[in-house]
């Protein structure tokens, strides 16, 4: 199984003025990393900076120079977390859809193929299946709207009113979906595994997603582990190998066969380093990946 090739390894890197996605490419290149996944602003506001300052082109530009131009558009943009689409509330859900559907042609014009969607929370609903049915039909709704971006729906951890923490609830969506090709999901490793799903069980994980929603459906991973037990319904991620999935377990399942062709990507916690202050273990996490080794020491484990 590990003899496998994970081709797409990258981590979350930030949009920052003044070089945008210039200066992204550049960390990407930095981490070792061969995609990335980013916000198109702040995830906690609704202010953007306009796509033509983001130096797509120099950053394209970049990355071929750096033998990474076959990435061509397998990067992903994350949804701010202000949008909840499956709200009972209408004047709330349409302000959330007007901002999801300004998200959507922003992915585009910076030439993402992918955009991962928290599907948000049973909020002012009479159960979970309304809060599933409005995340539906506005969907569909952005797709007619909108071209080629695929919306990728995350799994939850089944924290709060979270809907999605379970496969069947993805399937019942995406059921409702006219255009499939535009739709598809997200795994969360540590969002799967505080909702319940073992990760130990590598093989039986997978077919069962493949039987529920279908593997068809699956274009990026989030590789993180998790600071709590199966079935905490809590979501606290944890460094790779530093939690309670497991460094061999998580390895087990991206070099699957049938994970290791998607995009993986690190969304892990940054440490205290006392001479360099608050920074990232990606490029470490990718080495570690890469040569399949375990490295201690990296995190204090009492944190």
């Amino acid at each position: 199984m590990k003899s496998n090739k994970i081709k797409y390894l990258g981590c979350f890197v930030g949009a920052t003025k003044p070089d945008f996605m210039l200066g992204m490419v550049k960390t990407v290149v930095d981490y070792g990393a061969t995609s990335f996944m980013f916000y198109s602003g702040p995830p906690q506001s609704f202010r953007r900076t306009p796509t033509d300052q983001f130096k797509l082109d120099l950053a394209k530009a970049y990355l071929a120079k750096h033998n990474l131009g076959d990435l061509g558009d397998n990067y992903v943009v994350h949804a701010p977390y202000l949008i909840n689409l499956a709200n009972g509330d209408s004047t709330k859900r349409e302000r959330s859809f007007n901002f999801f559907l300004d998200e959507l042609k922003r992915t585009n014009e910076l030439g993402a193929k992918y955009f991962v969607l928290h599907p948000g929370s049973a909020l002012n609903v009479k159960d979970k299946t309304q809060a599933l049915d409005h995340l539906a039909t506005e969907l569909n709704r952005a797709i007619s709207m909108t071209k080629d971006t695929i919306i990728c729906l995350e799994t939850m951890a089944d924290k709060g009113q979270q809907i999605c923490s379970k496969f069947e609830e993805l399937r019942y969506v995406i059921d409702q979906i006219s255009d499939k090709s535009r739709i598809g999901v997200c795994f969360d490793t540590c969002h799967v595994h505080d909702a319940g799903y073992d990760l130990a069980k590598t093989q039986e994980l997978i077919d069962h997603f493949d039987q529920v929603i279908g593997l068809k459906y699956l274009y990026v991973i989030h590789l993180n582990d998790s600071k709590n037990p199966m079935g905490a319904r809590k979501d606290r991620h944890a460094n790779i190998g530093y939690g309670k999935i497991g460094f061999e377990n998580l390895l087990n399942f991206i070099y699957h066969k049938e994970i290791c062709n998607k995009i993986i990507i690190l969304e892990t916690p940054w440490i205290d380093d006392p001479i360099r202050g608050e920074v990232p273990l990606y490029k470490e996490e990718i080495e570690m990946i890469r040569k399949k080794k375990f490295v201690e020491g990296l995190v204090n484990e009492e944190s």
